[in-house]
C-alpha cells in the first residue's frame, strides 16, 4: 500500500501511496515496538500491564522499586529492565512522571537493540539541557552513550502516540514504527485506530498513487493557534500544512473572529501566515488589524468555559451559542465544539430516543447536522468518527419526523420515499465511517445504525 521515501534532505522520511487507495482501505496495521505508562492519579500501576487486567494485587519490585503485579515479577524482560533501573537510580527521579520516563527510554534503547533498527525520523529538536538529569541516570548503566540516550529520549517524547483502551482512555504512549513516519496535516487523508498496543491506519478519502500519506496528530476541530501549540508541545512540530497556511483555513473560517471595526460586523479577523515575523489578525473586509496575542486571548479564555457548558442543559447551551456568535464566525472552533454537543443531545430523552421530540426541535437538529457536515467536509474530510456520528443523528431526526408525516394520508409518497432514500444513504455512509472502530461506545452506535437500516427497509417495503 505504501513506500517509505526520503523528503527534502534533512527533513526526514514519509510514506507515499504505492497505488490508488480508497476510503476505508487498510493502509497498514502494526503493533507498537515498546510502550510506557503515563502519569496517572494512582501510583499502584503495574509497569508491565498495559490494560491492568492482570494486576489484582500489585506490589513493589524489591530490586528496582517499580510497581509490579505477581504475574510480571518473574519474566526475563523485567529482569533485564530491573537491573538497569536499579543501576540508574530510579529513586532519585523527581516524581512519578520522571520515573516512568526513565523506564520508557530504557525500553526504547532495549528495543533498538532487539529489533536491530536505528531510531530514525525523530521530529524536531529537543532542549538537551532539560534532559541532562535523565542522561546522567541512564549513562550509569554503562550500556549506552549520551548521544544514544538523547536520541532515544527524543523518540519517546516526540514520536510516540497515545495507547488507548476500549473506552478511549489513555493507557500510555508507544512507538508504532510506520505510524511515526506519517506526515502530519491538519486535513489528513488517513486516521489511526488504536486499541491497546495495536494500530490500524485507514484511508479517510481517496489517495492517488504517489501522494504523501498524512495523519492528524491533533484534533482538526481546534483553532489554528491551539493546534499549532499542541503540535509544538507534544511533537515538537511547526505545522505548515495547506490549512495552516490559509488565512480562511481553506474556507472553513474555524479561527475567525468578528471584526468590531466593520459596520454591522461584515468582516472577520483572520489568522496570520505561520511564517509572519510580526503576526497580526487582519479583517478580510476593512483590513483593520489587531495583535495576534489579543485574538488568541479572546479564544483561549473561552475554551474552559465552552467545555464547562457541555454539562449544562440544551437551553443554556443554545443561549451561550447565541452569545458566542456575536464574537466569532459561525464555523469557529469554539462554536463547532458547542454545536456538536448540542446536536448530539438535542431532542433526546433519558432513553436516548427522539420519539418524544417536537417537530420544530427535530428540524433544528437537522439544520445543525447539515451545517456541521458542511464544515467537516473541509477540516476533516471523508470517513471520520465525527462525520459518522453526525450522519446518524441526521438520519434519526429525519426518520422520526417523516415517520409521523408518513401516517398522514396527504403526505406526498414520492417526497417521502426520496427522504427515506436519503436516510439510507446517510446510514450507509455512517457505517463506513464507524465500522472499523474498536471503541465500545462506537460499537454500540454501529448496532443502532444496523437496526435503523433494518427498520427503514421494512418501512419502505
Amino acid at each position: 500500500m505504501f513506500n517509505i521515501e526520503h523528503k527534502v534532505k534533512g527533513k526526514g522520511r514519509c510514506l507515499t501511496a504505492r497505488c490508488k487507495i480508497s476510503p476505508g482501505d487498510l493502509v497498514f496495521s502494526e503493533k507498537c515496538l515498546f510502550w510506557g505508562h503515563v502519569q496517572t492519579a494512582g501510583s499502584s500501576i503495574c509497569v508491565s500491564c498495559l490494560d491492568g487486567t492482570c494486576m489484582p494485587d500489585p506490589g513493589v519490585c524489591l530490586e528496582c522499586g517499580y510497581t509490579l503485579c505477581q504475574t510480571h515479577q518473574e519474566p526475563a524482560r523485567h529482569k533485564e529492565e530491573c537491573e538497569l533501573l536499579a543501576i540508574s537510580g530510579w529513586s532519585s527521579a523527581k516524581n512519578m512522571e520522571d520515573q516512568l520516563l526513565v523506564l520508557t527510554v530504557i525500553r526504547c534503547l532495549l528495543t533498538v537493540r532487539d529489533e536491530d533498527m536505528g531510531i530514525m525520523a525523530v521530529r524536531g529538536f529537543m532542549d538537551v539541557a532539560r534532559m541532562e538529569w535523565l542522561v546522567k541516570r541512564i549513562v550509569q548503566t554503562g550500556k549506552w552513550g549520551e548521544e544514544e540516550i538523547l536520541l532515544a529520549t527524543k523518540c519517546v517524547l516526540y514520536n510516540c502516540l497515545d495507547v488507548l483502551g476500549k473506552d478511549g482512555s489513555q493507557l500510555g504512549r508507544g512507538l508504532y514504527p510506520n505510524a511515526c513516519l506519517l506526515e502530519h496535516s491538519c486535513t489528513s487523508n488517513t486516521r489511526n485506530i488504536i486499541i491497546g498496543d495495536s494500530l490500524e491506519c485507514r484511508a479517510t478519502v481517496h489517495i492517488p498513487e504517489g501522494e504523501t500519506i498524512t495523519t492528524s496528530l491533533v484534533s482538526p476541530l481546534l483553532d489554528m493557534f491551539t493546534r499549532r501549540k499542541e503540535l509544538k508541545e507534544k511533537f515538537n512540530l511547526n505545522c505548515s500544512c495547506p490549512r495552516c497556511c490559509s488565512p480562511t483555513e481553506l474556507g472553513s473560517f474555524s479561527s475567525a473572529l468578528c471584526c468590531l471595526a466593520c459596520e454591522n460586523i461584515l468582516g472577520y479577523f483572520l489568522p496570520p501566515h505561520p511564517a509572519d515575523t510580526m503576526p497580526q489578525y487582519t479583517c478580510n473586509k476593512c483590513q483593520y488589524q489587531i495583535p495576534e496575542k489579543l485574538a488568541i486571548k479572546a479564544t483561549q479564555e473561552l475554551i474552559p468555559i465552552v467545555q464547562e457548558f457541555n454539562m449544562f442543559g440544551i437551553e443554556e447551551q443554545e443561549d451561550f451559542l447565541d452569545s458566542l456568535l456575536t464574537k466569532f464566525h459561525e464555523n469557529h472552533s469554539l462554536i463547532l465544539q458547542l454545536k456538536l454537543n448540542i446536536c448530539k443531545e438535542l431532542g433526546r430523552d433519558d432513553y436516548d430516543s427522539l420519539e418524544g421530540a417536537e417537530n420544530d426541535t427535530l428540524q433544528r437538529k437537522t439544520e445543525f447536522c447539515e451545517e456541521l457536515l458542511a464544515v467537516m467536509d473541509i477540516i476533516e474530510p471523508g470517513l471520520s468518527v465525527v462525520r459518522g456520528t453526525l450522519l446518524y443523528e441526521l438520519a434519526d431526526a429525519i426518520m422520526v419526523r417523516e415517520g409521523r408525516h408518513g401516517k398522514d394520508i396527504f403526505e406526498d409518497e414520492d417526497s417521502l420515499e426520496n427522504k427515506y432514500e436519503a436516510c439510507e444513504k446517510y446510514l450507509s455512509e455512517a457505517m463506513k465511517c464507524l465500522e472499523n472502530d474498536r471503541d465500545d461506545k462506537l460499537k454500540q452506535l454501529c448496532m443502532k445504525i444496523k437496526k435503523m437500516r433494518h427498520d427503514l427497509y421494512k418501512v419502505r417495503q
